[in-house]
């Protein structure tokens, strides 16, 4: 068993597979009733679309010797195809980038992971005692979804 020092780390690993992907988040969803870091506006685990790896081609080649990723409004630059194939299959382009947000700034990412990385990094209101208790439970349900594996 691998062992993380940060929530963000652990939610990460859990998020890598496209099974583990839509297990957080529909546990998250049904948890999260309250919608805490999660937005009501998004259909949760069915939001999730299938990997863009196919995408990766040499048709994303252009003149600046890099491939562009071909999603619209990415534009994300890589020097090999098989970065580009793996950045189209990651979390990135499989969520709505809606999903989660920022329980004190309302900052918006498209999967936990990246939320709790920014929480980690000290947003501003995160230690209100309400806010840090649904945090901690949030923490407890990660957790349990850890060691149910």
């Amino acid at each position: 068993m691998r062992f993380y020092k940060l929530p963000s780390g652990v939610a990460h690993h859990l998020e890598r597979s496209e099974e583990g992907l839509e297990e957080v988040a529909r546990v998250l969803f049904k948890w999260d009733r309250e919608n805490f870091v999660t937005n009501p506006k998004v259909p949760g685990a069915h939001s999730i679309t299938p990997p863009l790896g196919h995408l990766a081609t040499q048709d994303t080649w252009v003149e600046d010797n890099v491939y562009i990723c071909p999603v619209m409004d990415c534009k994300a630059k890589f020097l090999e195809l098989d970065r580009l194939r793996k950045h189209l299959d990651s979390q990135f382009h499989r969520t709505d980038k809606r999903t989660y947000h920022c329980p004190s700034c309302k900052s918006h990412f498209p999967v936990i992971s990246a939320a709790l990385q920014h929480m980690e990094k000290g947003c501003d209101n995160i230690t209100h005692d309400n806010t840090k208790d649904k945090y901690m439970k949030l923490l407890e349900t990660l957790r349990s979804l850890w060691y149910n594996r």
